[in-house]
């Protein structure tokens, strides 16, 4: 194996924590706002450029854009491109982002160097219209594009045919002010160490990954929201560093695998934490006293009954006695407020959820198509419900299903077999809604979308439409059914012990 001098030794990294660095300068990370290219339906290859941003003015790139049946494919290549512990000791890798015209961010991959200053990715992604961007990353598995963006894609002299134009914003984590000191990072860079092979730095950047995922994922409060995948990513990451040199493979293979499994962990982490914060927070409203209702009612009111008093009864009236704070009549008294008694919304994941996912599905599964799954209790629906009077009855049934559980989100997803009937299924979607509604959903708890023929279950069929894409998705989530499925189960495996 060809040796290749990485002077950056990543176990520098504890070191360049601990680093004062004064800034020379300071620098804004990017702006917000890139140029998104619409690259067409199954149009002809056509090349588009990267330039660098202030972060990295010298880097290069050059990707070719295909856009080919059910995918678009990207063939990204760069150059003058640096380490990424340059921007601080917990970058660690480069991903490539394929940014929609409404900020929507999509991880495309990692930007693998290839022990200089060049790197390439090849990826594809559902989009049609989309910018792209590189950023600094802590680990490969990111759901969010860091904002130490280092290049944008620019139109190049070489692109060809129609290309449309647009800004896509795309939002990013916490903006901050990137300090560049370059002297320390001169220091840095012609920092002596011992080579390492390709294969012994590809494993310690793994490592080191998967180890930044998991302390991300400790941060989120994995250990109290997600606490099996947690402890699985650890357990990986253990055993990735126990492997021995003739397996460094396994092991490369097994860290990257922590890393996604503690990404895992810090997603549902946010969106379990995010669920019982809104649970406690809707518990604290129900504990408000009557008291203070009935304390609102305006005191011009009570000053006149009193005066009136005071004309009616005489001077003994002037002096009431100190227990007596003002005169009421049973009709002037305020009711108390109407209290509802609901159920308590439980934490998601914890057994009152899951008891109720499974009480939901069940109930849900004896009148329609039911499947849960990661997305939610989902029932399907045929396409044609929307045309003839069932729909009443099935929006009774849905509603009456989920209604014993405040708290949940429907999603209308309706799909078709044939290109171009994106709207007919909006209308579709649309039309479920309103029946939904009308059984006593509330309507911002619904969403509808229609998705055409996009997301086909199988394969079309040559005498007519496939039944099975011709559907209607009602997907049912929220805090008080959690987010996993109840088959779902969270495993640890061990890998067997390889000698050194």
């Amino acid at each position: 194996m060809r040796n290749v001098k990485i002077l950056l030794l990543l176990g520098m990294i504890p070191a360049m924590f601990a680093q004062d660095h004064r800034p020379l300068y300071k620098v804004t990370i990017v702006s917000r706002t890139t140029k998104a290219v619409n690259y067409g339906h199954r149009a002809a290859p056509t090349t588009i450029g990267f330039a660098g941003t202030p972060l990295l003015s010298d880097a290069r790139g050059k990707a070719v854009v295909e856009a080919k049946p059910g995918a678009t494919v990207i063939q990204a290549r760069f150059s003058k491109v640096p380490p990424p512990t340059r921007f601080g000791a917990e970058y660690l890798t480069y991903v490539l982002w394929a940014i929609s015209p409404d900020g929507r961010p999509q991880n495309l991959g990692e930007v693998m160097l290839d022990g200089s200053d060049k790197g390439k990715l090849t990826a594809t992604t559902n989009l049609q219209t989309f910018a792209l961007v590189v950023t600094a990353e802590p680990h490969f598995s990111v759901a969010k594009p860091s904002d130490v963006v280092v290049m944008e894609n620019v139109v190049s002299p070489e692109t060809v045919g129609k290309v449309e134009e647009v800004n896509a914003t795309y939002e990013l984590l916490p903006r901050k002010g990137y300090t560049y000191d370059p002297q320390a990072n001169e220091a840095q860079t012609s920092a002596q160490g011992k080579p390492v092979s390709r294969g012994e730095y590809d494993l310690i950047v793994a490592l080191y990954q998967a180890q930044n995922a998991i302390q991300m994922a400790e941060a989120e409060g994995a250990a109290q929201y997600a606490p099996e995948r947690l402890e699985r990513a650890r357990q990986l990451a253990a055993d990735a560093r126990g492997y021995s040199k003739a397996s460094r493979n396994d092991a490369i293979a097994t860290a990257r695998e922590a890393t996604q499994v503690a990404e895992d962990a810090r997603r549902i982490a946010a969106e379990r934490g995010e669920a019982d914060r809104a649970a406690k927070a809707q518990q604290a409203a129900a504990l408000v006293t009557p008291v203070a209702v009935s304390s609102t009612q305006p005191p011009p009111e009570i000053d006149e009954r009193s005066e009136q008093d005071r004309v009616e009864t005489g001077p003994a009236a002037l002096n009431p006695p100190p227990s007596i704070e003002a005169p009421s009549e049973p009709a002037t008294v305020a009711p108390p407020p109407r209290t509802i008694a609901l159920p308590p919304a439980p934490d998601a994941g914890d057994a009152r959820a899951r008891e109720n996912r499974s009480q939901l599905a069940s109930t849900l599964n004896r009148s329609f198509q039911t499947m849960d799954t990661p997305r939610g209790v989902v029932v399907t629906l045929p396409s044609s419900i929307t045309t003839h009077g069932a729909l009443p009855d099935t929006a009774r049934r849905i509603a009456a299903a989920v209604q014993p559980y405040p708290g949940l989100h429907l999603e209308v997803d309706a799909h078709s077999d044939r290109t171009g009937d994106v709207e007919l299924t909006r209308e579709q979607a649309d039309a479920v809604r309103q029946a939904l509604e009308s059984a006593g959903i509330p309507g911002d708890a619904i969403v509808a979308q229609g998705f055409g023929n996009t997301r086909p279950l199988g394969p079309s069929t040559k005498g007519g439409p496939s039944i099975q894409n011709q559907r209607i998705e009602v997907v049912v989530s929220g805090a008080p059914i959690g987010t996993m499925a109840t088959w779902d189960r969270s495993y640890v495996i061990k890998k067997p012990a390889i000698a050194p």
